[in-house]
């Protein structure tokens, strides 16, 4: 090809530039669920949701998807042009219309406070003293509140004709900064004051700095703009390019200067109060300023001019959200306002496919054919424009190679070129090098390239895929088909050198003088006029190559079609973790040794690492951090920027990034519904059988992941294991009685966990029919039914053994009764005794005042015997009536003494019927009967700590021994069995009635070993 014709194809533009630089920005409109196009703002409230106020209604935003109210909800009129949030969440809207309207958020309701005759513009100051919310309307109407949910709709109307105004001081021209306070100017000598709702003036004051101009700005508040925050009040006079900030406290304005700022006077100015900082909302840009009035962060937005913008504010994740009168809401997220798109100087040319970087200038080349330079402060400038192919194929530039005044590029189909930067000149290779180029005679050894005779020698630089430019040896190397080769240029001649004959997509040169050639089967390399084809690297054997890089210590970087990125040091190769299933499409190596790139998943920055095998990617760029597409055709990083060329355009990404959002997603329960109706939101749920089917929705808060969010969920009790999912729904269906547990929890698209759900329990009871009663019984009549069988096939032996335990049982409970019943006969023989001996001896008065009595105590004996156990009080009375008896028969032969200690309640303490009598007896019969001399019976009871009752019996009589002897003198056949029988029940009470009586006897003596009577101890445990 001859040079004019090469002049023909190129046009070169120089001094033809481009500055515009915009954002990358995710647009919501009307067809993602916005109620207009015309946006007049937007805010957040304190729970995390964004909202956006239109000509047409409101809408709640949650990331996904957006929740329109209109006057059908509720709304007092659709027009609304501002919202705020007061500190108990709910949303107050200011409109032209008759009533005042807020929005109780929680329960997703609307409530009318106030109405009016005619509808006008009432916008209203929200104010609060910490507790308490106060809400002043233009009217001068003050609606106050006392609580989150209890609103006291008694208003205060305060005359315009006050006190102050009478005086000189103006009351419809101030600024209420406080319930029931108000700033004021009196323009005529500059001075403020504060006043009351009341009409009572509190301070007068100059500020420092205000001049009589400004004072007069001030003054006027119709149509300025305020807010109070952190004790200094912000005005914005509504032809003032100025913001004044005026400090109650030292009387001090400060000014801050809007165009200044933001390059220009905005149209309309909006106070928006974020927890401690205040965002100044403008058509040109944002302005945030913390609580010392600095400001700390100014946003102008970066967009196309045709948009006319409303306003912009800031949530508290750092992302920027742009209303506009036309087009919908722009949001840029907090990672993309680090990043810029920036636009080429050939219209429609936006893809960039290779560029190359030397010196601090990025050398571009486009799809269109075009070559771009791009140097500090980053502005496009255009080396080349291209005309059309010879061939009429799509223009691309397939490789730059950039060094000092040298610029070498492939313009596909149309050859190899160089341009000298110094003069702007372009020659084709053919044209430099003309025919003075010769064939290396080594290289014609090895299968025949083309050959000079055969026509088709141009084909060598009229195609190729990669190069490489030796500056110190002057030569080229070229990647092409089936013939990669290097020109060595000199001053009277050119030789071709042949490497390969495989099919080379990138080539690389080391600093040992080895050139790395990229196959679409491999790796292979040329040295010492040697080509060897790395096999034994089976990382990269019968793998495409894209491109090779090579490092300052002589690693071999090579990026592959689908296999990752492939480090090589000469020995070992390793596939760097986080890029195994990347398409690599250009390798880029940054000064401070940092390998970068381009993928079909975006820019990876990769941190080289010793052992090499540790490298790994520590940064990932894509559409979330700005790019336009994730396909990543070409990357260079310098010290601040990392430039991204891709098919939509050249993109620009600070390194260090100014602006970022770490927080994590603020996870909601939506609703749950059980059988598809609506349920109240709960920790528990307590469900029947037939209330088992369950659907969950949820929604975590996080706009800068774009929806793009991940669930963990399980229910416990019916999932094995947790579950990922990317809906925001969860459906269980016929889910069996028994106890479950939801949780639940969010991942954002940067990895960021949100903090769990708390757990929700949910318990669903069993049917009738699958209860643990009904199971119990239909065991019993399975069992039954078994048992029946069995007892059909031994029916004897069991019948037997039932019939054997049930006359135990029946005998156990008769002997006690037997037991006590033996007794009976047992006294009243010796009763009968003793009146038959009364009649014997002719003492008739004895006789019958004896028989009166013992007819008594009969009565006291069968009323005693009716029951197991009497109360103490009848006891004693027994024993009383017994004792007197005894007293009688044995002619007052002794004298007894029954106390019964002052703690004990007779007639709430209960013992066995008849229990203290056998012992009586027997200290009466055989102690005192046969002493000499008087004796003495005394019975002593008294109460444990343990609340048993402790009985003594004791006699002064002759003692065991003795009482033994005189009976076996006796020549009476009847035997006591008194204490037998006494021994006997209580073995049965203690058998059946696990009522454990204990009783000790002791023979007493004197101090000559004499007996001198017996001592029984009864201790009897309390009874309920």
């Amino acid at each position: 090809m001859q040079q004019s014709s090469i002049l023909i194809l190129f046009l070169i533009f120089l001094g033809f530039t481009s500055n515009a630089q915009e954002y990358s920005y995710k647009r919501y409109t009307v067809d993602d669920g916005l109620p207009s196009n015309a946006v007049y703002g937007g805010m957040q409230d304190s729970r995390g949701y964004i909202w956006f106020y239109t000509e047409k209604g409101i809408a709640r935003f949650d990331g996904y998807e957006f929740k329109t109210y209109t006057v059908k909800d509720g709304l007092p009129t659709n027009d609304i042009f501002y919202i705020t949030e007061d500190q108990y969440g709910k949303l107050w809207f200011h409109s032209f219309a008759r009533e005042l309207v807020i929005m109780d958020v929680e329960r997703d309701s609307f409530i009318t406070i106030s109405r009016i005759d005619t509808p006008i513009y009432n916008p209203h100051s929200i104010l609060s003293n910490g507790k308490e919310v106060w809400a002043l309307q233009n009217r001068g109407v003050e609606l106050f509140f006392t609580s989150a949910h209890t609103i006291d709709t008694l208003m205060k109307d305060y005359p315009k004709t006050a006190q102050l105004l009478q005086s000189g001081y103006p009351t419809n021209y101030s600024y209420h900064f406080a319930p029931g306070h108000y700033l004021g100017f009196k323009e005529q000598d500059q001075q403020a004051f504060i006043g009351t709702s009341h009409g009572h003036l509190i301070d007068t004051f100059f500020f420092h700095n205000l001049n009589k101009k400004e004072t007069k700005n001030l003054s006027n508040r119709t149509f300025n703009s305020y807010r109070f925050f952190q004790d200094k009040l912000y005005i914005k006079p509504i032809n003032d390019s100025l913001i004044y900030c005026l400090d109650l406290e030292s009387k001090h304005v400060n000014k801050i200067n809007m165009k200044e700022h933001l390059g220009g006077l905005p149209d309309f100015v909006r106070f928006y109060l974020q927890d401690d900082i205040l965002q100044i909302q403008t058509n040109l840009g944002l302005l945030i300023v913390n609580e010392k009035a600095n400001i700390i962060d100014i946003f102008k937005p970066k967009i196309s001019s045709d948009i006319q913008l409303e306003r912009i504010f800031k949530d508290r994740a750092g992302n920027i959200w742009i209303t506009s009168k036309e087009k919908g809401v722009y949001l840029l997220s907090a990672q993309e306002r680090n990043t810029l798109q920036l636009s080429l100087a050939v219209k429609g040319d936006n893809a960039i496919n290779c560029m190359d970087y030397f010196n601090q200038t990025i050398y571009l080349g486009s799809r269109q054919g075009n070559i771009y330079e791009l140097s500090p402060p980053y502005s496009t400038t255009t080396l080349l424009c291209s005309g059309s192919s010879q061939y009429n194929d799509i223009p691309i530039i397939k490789s730059i190679d950039a060094s000092k005044d040298n610029l070498w590029f492939i313009r596909q189909s149309d050859g190899i070129f160089h341009m000298e930067l110094s003069t702007q000149k372009v020659q084709s290779l053919e044209g430099q090098i003309k025919n003075l180029f010769k064939f290396d005679a080594k290289s014609l050894k090895r299968k025949s390239p083309p050959t000079e005779g055969t026509g088709t020698i141009k084909y060598l630089f009229s195609v190729g895929k990669d190069l490489f430019w030796n500056k110190h040896k002057n030569e080229l190397i070229v990647g092409r088909g089936f013939f990669p080769y290097r020109c060595i240029l000199s001053s009277d001649t050119a030789t071709i050198q042949f490497l390969a004959h495989k099919r080379t997509y990138s080539v690389a040169y080391d600093s040992s003088e080895t050139i790395w050639l990229g196959h679409n089967d491999g790796l292979g390399s040329f040295k010492n006029d040697i080509y060897t084809f790395h096999d034994d690297i089976k990382l990269l054997n019968g793998k495409n190559i894209w491109d090779l890089e090579v490092g300052s210590d002589n690693t071999l970087w090579a990026g592959t079609d689908g296999y990752g990125l492939v480090a090589y040091n000469g020995k070992n190769a390793f596939c760097i973790s986080g890029t195994e299933d990347d398409i690599i499409q250009d390798v880029f190596i940054s000064e401070d040794e940092y390998i970068w790139i381009a993928t079909n998943y975006g820019v990876k920055q990769i941190e080289q690492r010793k052992p090499l095998d540790q490298s790994a990617v520590v940064n990932i760029y894509n559409v979330n951090s700005g790019l336009v597409t994730r396909e990543a055709n070409s990357v260079i990083a310098d010290s601040q920027y990392i430039f991204v060329g891709t098919s939509e355009g050249l993109t620009q990404i600070q390194r260090q990034m100014v602006h970022y959002d770490s927080t994590a997603p603020t996870l909601y329960l939506d609703q749950i519904l059980i059988n598809g109706e609506k349920i109240k939101k709960d920790n528990i749920y307590h469900l029947t059988h037939d209330q088992n089917e369950l659907e969950f929705f949820f929604t975590a808060l996080s706009y800068k992941s774009f929806g793009n969010i991940q669930y963990e969920y399980q229910l416990m009790g019916a999932d094995r294991s947790t579950i990922v999912t990317t809906n925001r729904s969860i459906r269980y269906s016929n889910l069996a009685p028994g106890t479950y547990t939801f949780n639940l929890i969010a991942t954002d698209i940067q990895g960021i966990k949100s903090a769990a759900l708390n757990p929700i329990e949910i318990i669903i009871s069993p049917p009738w029919w699958q209860t643990k009663l009904f199971y119990a019984a239909l065991v019993l009549a399975i069992t039954a039914i078994i048992i029946g069988i069995y007892l059909w096939r031994i029916r004897n032996i069991q019948q037997k053994a039932e019939w054997e335990t049930k006359i135990n049982k029946q005998f156990a409970a008769l002997e006690l009764q037997a037991l006590q019943a033996q007794m009976n006969p047992h006294f009243v023989f010796n009763a009968l005794g003793a009146i038959q001996y009364f009649i014997q001896t002719n003492k008739k008065e004895l006789a019958d005042d004896y028989l009166a009595q013992f007819g008594h105590l009969m009565r006291l004996f069968l009323e005693s015997s009716k029951n197991k156990y009497i109360k103490l009080a009848d006891e004693i009375e027994l024993l009383n009536t017994y004792i007197r008896l005894e007293k009688i028969r044995f002619k007052q032969k002794f004298d007894y003494q029954l106390t019964v200690a002052e703690d004990i309640s007779t007639h709430n303490t209960f013992l066995p019927s008849m229990l203290l009598q056998p012992f009586v007896e027997n200290a009466i019969n055989h102690g005192l009967f046969h002493k000499d001399g008087e004796g003495l019976l005394s019975i002593n009871i008294k109460k444990e700590d343990n609340g048993a009752l402790k009985c003594i019996i004791e006699d002064n009589g002759i003692g065991r021994e003795k009482a033994g002897e005189i009976k076996k003198q006796s020549k009476r056949n009847y035997k006591s069995r008194a204490t037998q029988i006494t021994e006997e029940r209580l073995s049965a009470l203690r058998k059946f009635e696990d009522f454990d009586i204990q009783f000790n006897i002791e023979d007493l003596f004197d101090h000559s070993g004499n007996p001198k009577g017996t001592k029984v101890i009864i201790n009897i445990p309390e009874i309920d």
